[in-house]
């Protein structure tokens, strides 16, 4: 009898108590969709909507007859019944979903808003559907199935599956918000290695982070492997600003178990956060008629999604980015609201938030920006003396570690604003290296000003760490900043001629004092 994965049961079943917001909040608060808040900063008004990116869902089916989904499916296969001419599995077979979490997601994924008037759209509204289903979840007739399959068995089939036929069907990304067996994972399981090894054939796997938080310890298989990009979820309060927003108590909390190499970074999951709190989605159909509607639900399930939309709005603006380059855009342009957990390797990451708040335009902004044949997403770069805000005057020292995922760094390079690259001072220590710089402040206006660090290797250089700082040097009577040095030079000048003035009086004083001394003594000698 293949085992029981009662913990899968907890994650779907865990709908925790969420403040009141919908999918037409929660897409405009990660910047994705036109707002009073944010436009023109938002991901779709840069002309994305994910067009033409297939996304993979694996999931209990997906019911595409809902007429958000119309013209979405490209492609299925049913994996929880044996292939038979009725059943293909060469993508021909659409699977039905009948249990309702799957069509969920879809929506949330690329729904098109048609059934409400366009309100409840999903972050990718463009993007095309891969519809893979692995378990029956809780159907009629699928209940003894939920308590007795292997899901990872299940999970390995389809990224197997999804491997094969990517080319097939042009599979970019994978949604996918299930977990396997094995708790506290280290990430190199079997099923850990299946998505490691999709990551490696280019597609960007997405999956939930699960529904245990807070004192979770670490996260299941699957979630654990070290390519994938692990979701947690956000109750944003209702509103389209991220100004009060949180992480869901019910959120899994990080870090991942230590899998003993030496690569610190593997265990900083999850990645990013996205809205998971009473989202508005699509309805299945469990009947004769066609599925239509919306219901509300919680769970990092749904933040899985939010997210897997916004990788496909990157790659629509960016086809030549690999998974690598993905994970690492959205975790520079994460908006940090939580101190770091550990900032002696990683200034932003939490371990509640992971590097932060997921910002779609920042993301797809940076995927526009980023060259995919000159960017090494495995070299890494930051500030750690100087944080966003911070003012700055006189001569400044900055400074930061790089680590070298994979092969060494040669130099460490400065900027600020848009300047030419100047090489920083760097200690290498194992795979870490410290650098530090001296900042002359006299050299810039003042005002706002961005300093830019990477890290150098060949011909390839790491991803930009910026931070956006305020010069302030001393300001003369006219309103211009007045150059530090002349300043200090000021100072010392009236320093010198107030020492000067006080040794010229002591020696006024001395030589009168000698004066009278010698004139009483000669006038002593002359009685």
């Amino acid at each position: 009898m293949r085992k029981i994965s009662i913990f899968l049961l907890a994650l779907l079943l865990i709908l925790p108590i969420c403040n009141v917001q919908a999918l037409d909040v929660s897409v405009r608060a990660i910047k994705v969709r036109e707002s009073n808040e944010y436009s023109p900063h938002t991901a779709w008004e840069l002309g994305y909507t994910g067009r033409n990116v297939v996304v993979a869902i694996i999931d209990a089916g997906v019911d595409d007859e809902h007429p958000d989904l119309e013209g979405k499916f490209v492609a299925g296969v049913d994996l929880t019944v044996p292939e038979t001419p009725l059943t293909p599995r060469d993508g021909s077979h659409n699977p039905d979903d009948k249990w309702r979490h799957g069509t969920f997601c879809a929506g949330i994924v690329m729904g098109t808003g048609k059934d409400s008037g366009g309100k409840y759209m999903g972050t990718a509204p463009g993007a095309k559907l891969v519809d893979i289903k692995m378990h029956r979840g809780r159907e009629p007739g699928g209940e003894v199935q939920w308590y007795i399959e292997d899901w990872n068995e299940n999970l390995i089939n389809s990224f197997e599956w999804v491997i094969e036929h990517k080319d097939d069907f042009n599979i970019r990304v994978v949604s996918c918000s299930k977990g396997g067996g094995g708790e506290n994972s280290s990430g190199d399981s079997l099923v850990d290695n299946a998505a490691n090894k999709a990551v490696e054939n280019g597609i960007v796997v997405v999956i939930a982070a699960g529904n245990d938080g807070p004192k979770n310890k670490g996260f299941h298989d699957l979630v654990a492997a070290d390519g994938v990009i692990t979701v947690g979820a956000v109750d944003d309060r209702g509103t389209v600003t991220t100004s009060d927003d949180i992480v869901a108590e019910y959120s899994n909390r990080g870090p991942r178990k230590d899998d003993g190499d030496d690569d610190p970074f593997d265990e900083l999951k999850p990645e990013v956060v996205a809205p998971g709190c009473n989202i508005t989605s699509l309805k299945y159909s469990n009947g004769p008629l066609p599925a239509s509607g919306y219901r509300t639900s919680n769970g990092t399930s749904f933040s899985c999604p939010h997210v897997a939309g916004v990788v496909a709005l990157m790659l629509e603006a960016n086809p030549d980015l690999t998974p690598e380059h993905v994970k690492h855009i959205l975790q520079i342009t994460a908006e940090q609201k939580y101190p770091a957990t550990f900032p002696d390797i990683h200034p932003k990451w939490n371990r509640s938030s992971g590097y932060g708040f997921v910002d779609a335009y920042e993301a797809v902004k940076l995927a526009l920006e980023t060259d995919a044949n000159s960017t090494d997403p495995y070299k890494i770069v930051y500030i750690s003396s100087v944080k966003d805000n911070d003012c700055l005057c006189g001569g400044v020292k900055v400074s930061g570690r790089a680590f070298a995922r994979r092969g060494e760094i040669e130099r460490i390079e400065f900027r600020v604003d848009n300047r030419s690259w100047t090489e920083a001072k760097f200690k290498k220590n194992g795979k870490w290296y410290n650098w530090s710089i001296i900042l002359d402040t006299n050299r810039y206006d003042n005002g706002n000003h961005t300093i830019s660090v990477r890290a150098i290797s060949g011909e390839m250089h790491s991803f930009e760490y910026r931070v956006n700082v305020v010069i302030k040097n001393p300001v003369r009577e006219d309103g211009a900043a007045m150059s530090l040095k002349p300043f200090l030079a000021c100072i010392l000048i009236a320093t010198a001629v107030c020492i000067m003035g006080y040794y010229e009086n002591k020696t006024k004083k001395i030589s009168r004092f000698v004066r009278t001394k010698m004139r009483i003594k000669f006038n002593g000698h002359s009685m």
